[in-house]
């Protein structure tokens, strides 16, 4: 990666997104796609970003039963995703951001220490 900072794509379309992606080009590789990004462009930005080089970090808060966030942690590897957010406690079970290995199928992720 070519930079530690992680620029968050915080608005309401994807061209915007895209437009300050193109400013930055290869000062900035890892980017913040939030809920309202994510449901006003559709998978196709994360899609997008992937095919640009760039990793992706699904700012989502999930805060859903286990299995629920297992699959949208599975479904975001599969988008190319490098990581996904999820906050709380649901069911017992602590949770945090979790880092997608690429090219490894995720089926559940571990529970974060109390």
């Amino acid at each position: 990666m070519s930079s530690s900072v992680i620029v968050a794509l915080d608005f309401e379309s994807q061209a915007e997104a895209l437009a300050l992606v193109e400013s930055l080009g290869e000062d900035a590789d890892f980017y913040k796609v939030g809920l309202q990004l994510l449901t006003e462009a559709g998978p196709e930005i994360v899609k997008e970003l992937v095919s640009k080089g760039k990793h992706v970090f699904l700012d989502l808060k999930i805060h859903e039963i286990p299995n629920s966030v297992a699959g949208a942690v599975a479904a975001a590897g599969r988008l190319g995703a490098t990581a996904i957010e999820g906050c709380g406690t649901s069911a017992g079970v602590r949770y945090g951001s979790v880092f997608i290995p690429r090219r490894q199928r995720v089926k559940s992720y571990p529970p974060l220490e109390p």
